[in-house]
């Protein structure tokens, strides 16, 4: 299993989303879309993806999304298109980073049961993930009894 094709796929919608002008332009398409494809049994191809949406927008938005987007780029060729770290949000990311950080004493202050406040469980996973993949030794007897207390 990898996460990287869903994280490319996402990044597609999210640079189509930015191509055709916004939320307003993308949440219908994503409703035409589901509609015709959202049987849990059904998959489609890059290229019907790539059909469907570019009739959606020429249609319906008078948008030409072979021009707007380079398919070529986001099916065939390794890693993300230049550009597309601008369009997503790691805000998230960067709280679970912040708090790595405090429980591997590069952080500036103490931890507190506040610090995951408000946390989704993909925040909490991540930081366990990194904690034990990459941070181990920082994991003593004292900091896993701390974590304990406080969360």
């Amino acid at each position: 299993f990898s996460s990287v094709p869903y994280e490319k796929g996402f990044a597609l919608l999210k640079h189509i989303e930015h191509v055709v002008g916004g939320p307003k332009n993308m949440d219908p398409f994503i409703r035409a879309y589901v509609s015709k494809f959202g049987h849990p049994t059904m998959t489609i191809t890059s290229e019907e993806l790539r059909e469907f949406a570019t009739q959606y927008f020429q249609q319906h938005h008078d948008l030409d999304l072979e021009a707007l987007v380079d398919w070529r780029e986001w099916f065939f060729k390794p890693g993300m298109p230049k550009g597309t770290r601008e369009l997503l949000d790691d805000s998230l990311l960067n709280e679970v980073n912040a708090l790595l950080r405090v429980w591997t004493a590069e952080g500036d202050h103490e931890p507190t049961a506040g610090d995951i406040d408000g946390w989704t469980c993909v925040q909490t996973t991540i930081l366990l993930k990194q904690l034990l993949t990459e941070h181990v030794a920082a994991l003593t007897v004292k900091t896993l009894d701390q974590m304990d207390q406080l969360y």
